[in-house]
């Protein structure tokens, strides 16, 4: 079993979000103890989703504090991730010298690729902004180091259609730069893609958490407008199932970023309205088998084109905890027939019965307070092993959609040479 461990951030309060640059030097501080602490783990992620939690406390709107385009805020709180993963990367890198760490360290993003609605230049530079905002800027500190001319360029517009500032240190560029190619591996989270057309209008959003398909709504001053495209098809939260999108970031970040290390599809799934249980309590899923079945195809044809991605997962296996010391979003990379057996829960999800859980989470009311020879549950594991690329046609009925079965959301999908093996599917 080979655990991929994600630094926990912050919850977002007023005192202890990204904006206060506090919570970097706590977060720092933070990751030493768990590098130092934790020396088993060999897979470690910094922050999960730079751009979601932006974009949704300051942009969107929908976590706390619930503001709505303070776009001085949302390019603040980007940049001030970066800062943080970046000085977690070298701060491991650096330990791994002296103190011989022997594991890896990356960082998490969830990409959503902007496409025009037209072919009209309007169109494609609106597509161009949202890239560079939702993108291209987190992309480029982290794995360029700086960023660049045309991100700047283009962030800039934005801000200035906003009255909106960056606040950068001399010291933070250093940071980014010295970590860019110190980054052992990526995930990559692809959920939909977007279509942009030009908007010269106030920004307003409605954000659909409740499944009634078509209530959402999402315009970008100095941006553009999110709008549907005909024959692609869009879940009940109105995001757009466009599997071409997955392949196409995956093309692009591989060409675009030479430092690009190892890819991993950290998450990727379909957000589905489940029907009933049957009488032996299975449900029928075509339509989330079709959604997999589809990525799956696209990622294999990037690997098949020399894109390095080894491994990707359909959900993940958490834990959740809110202790002082707490690790969460523990993702199990591999799993053994023994460790299935052997593990417990009680976990349901939409009437599907879900696989075990494997993990137990460190808290300050489990037992991580015991000397370390006590603990009964230490990870010994190493770090995931390379897997060749080369062509892999997709294999035609990957996953059999139509025949309804059990889908496990703990458990990964991986890639070997000549064929694809789904260790998810609990039939």
């Amino acid at each position: 079993m080979c655990p991929c461990i994600t630094l926990t951030p912050p919850p977002p309060c007023s005192t202890s979000d990204w904006l206060n640059r506090k919570t970097v030097d706590a977060y720092v501080r933070y990751a030493e103890f768990c590098f130092r602490e934790f020396r088993e783990v060999k897979n470690w992620f910094t922050i999960n989703e730079l751009i979601s939690l932006s974009h949704s406390q300051y942009i969107q709107g929908n976590f706390p504090p619930n503001h709505h385009f303070d776009v001085t805020s949302g390019i603040q709180s980007q940049h001030n991730e970066l800062v943080a993963h970046a000085r977690a990367v070298n701060l491991y890198k650096d330990l791994d010298e002296t103190e011989h760490l022997g594991g890896r360290i990356g960082m998490v993003n969830v990409l959503t690729p902007a496409y025009p609605a037209t072919d009209s230049p309007a169109d494609q530079h609106a597509a161009d902004l949202y890239n560079a905002f939702y993108t291209d800027f987190i992309m480029d500190g982290a794995f360029l180091g700086h960023y660049s001319a045309r991100t700047l360029s283009l962030i800039n517009e934005i801000l200035r259609a906003n009255n909106a500032t960056l606040t950068v240190e001399d010291s933070d560029m250093k940071e980014l730069a010295k970590a860019a190619p110190r980054n052992d591996m990526f995930g990559l989270n692809y959920y939909q893609s977007a279509f942009i057309a030009a908007y010269d209008g106030e920004s307003t959003n409605s954000f659909n958490g409740t499944g009634d398909k078509g209530t959402s709504c999402f315009k970008f001053k100095g941006v553009g407008q999110q709008v549907d495209m005909p024959g692609i098809p869009t879940t009940d939260w109105d995001w757009l199932i466009y599997p071409q999108g997955l392949y196409d970031t995956l093309k692009h970040i591989s060409a675009t970023y030479p430092n690009l290390p190892v890819i991993y599809i950290t998450e990727n799934g379909l957000g589905h309205k489940d029907p009933e249980p049957d009488a032996n309590g299975i449900v029928a899923d075509p339509e989330r088998i079709d959604f997999v079945d589809q990525h799956m195809e696209k990622v294999l044809q990037a690997r098949a084109e020399g894109v390095d991605v080894q491994a990707t997962l359909s959900g993940a296996c958490r834990t959740s905890s809110r202790g002082p010391m707490a690790i969460t979003s523990a993702t199990a990379c591999s799993t053994s027939t023994s460790t299935r057996k052997n593990a417990t829960s009680s976990s349901r999800h939409s009437g599907i019965r879900s696989s075990p859980t494997l993990w137990r989470t460190r808290s300050s009311a489990s037992p991580r307070f015991l000397p370390r020879r006590e603990r009964p549950y230490a990870i010994q594991t190493q770090p995931l092993p390379s897997l060749p690329l080369g062509p892999t046609p997709p294999a035609p009925g990957l996953l059999a959609s139509g025949r309804p079965y059990r889908f496990s959301t703990s458990m990964p999908l991986r890639f070997h040479a000549k064929r694809s093996v789904n260790y998810g599917i609990d039939r």
